[in-house]
C-alpha cells in the first residue's frame, strides 16, 4: 500500500461530521458548506454529512453538494424524487419495504442494498467507554455578522 502523507507526518485522521446540512438554507452557508466538502479530501479530512430529509426542496444547491461524495447512505424513502436527490435513482424509495428497519441503500460507484446493525444504548455507552482513548471534540460555531467563528 501506499504510504501516504497522513501516515508520513503521523497526522491523526480527521472527521467533520455535519448533521442536518438542509438546515443549511442560505446561498452563503451552502456555498460555504460546499467548498469546505471539496476542499477537504485533498487536506486529509473525511467529511460525513446527514440529514432526516432530503429534500431538493430545501437544500438548492446540493446536486453541487452530491458530487463531492464518493459513498452515500440512504435509509428507505417515502417519495422516488427524494431517493434521487441523494441517488440518482428511486432505489430507496422501490426497493426498500416499509417493514424491513435498518434496510438502506449503500452506493460507492454501484448501489448495494444493505441491512444495517442496531446497537442498543446501553452496548453503545459500553463501546464509547472503551474509545476513551481516541480524541473527541466537538467545537460550536457562531455566527457574527457575516462569518461563522470558532467562540
Amino acid at each position: 500500500f501506499p504510504v501516504t502523507i497522513l501516515d508520513r507526518y503521523q497526522i491523526p485522521p480527521i472527521l467533520l461530521v455535519i448533521d442536518e446540512i438542509t438546515e443549511m438554507r442560505s446561498k452563503d452557508s451552502q456555498d460555504y458548506f460546499n467548498t469546505i466538502v471539496r476542499l477537504s479530501r485533498a487536506a486529509g479530512i473525511s467529511v460525513i454529512a446527514g440529514t432526516q430529509y432530503p429534500s431538493h426542496k430545501t437544500f438548492k444547491d446540493f446536486c453541487e453538494s452530491r458530487t463531492q461524495f464518493d459513498a452515500r447512505m440512504v435509509f428507505r424513502m417515502v417519495e422516488a424524487k427524494d431517493s434521487h436527490v441523494i441517488l440518482q435513482s428511486n432505489t430507496a424509495y422501490k426497493h426498500i419495504p416499509s417493514k424491513k428497519s435498518g434496510r438502506g441503500v449503500w452506493k460507492f460507484g454501484e448501489e448495494k442494498i444493505i441491512q444495517s446493525l442496531y446497537i442498543s444504548d446501553n452496548r453503545f455507552n459500553e463501546i464509547e467507554r472503551q474509545l476513551c482513548g481516541v480524541r473527541k471534540e466537538v467545537i460550536p460555531f457562531v455566527r457574527q455578522k457575516k462569518y461563522w467563528h470558532k467562540p
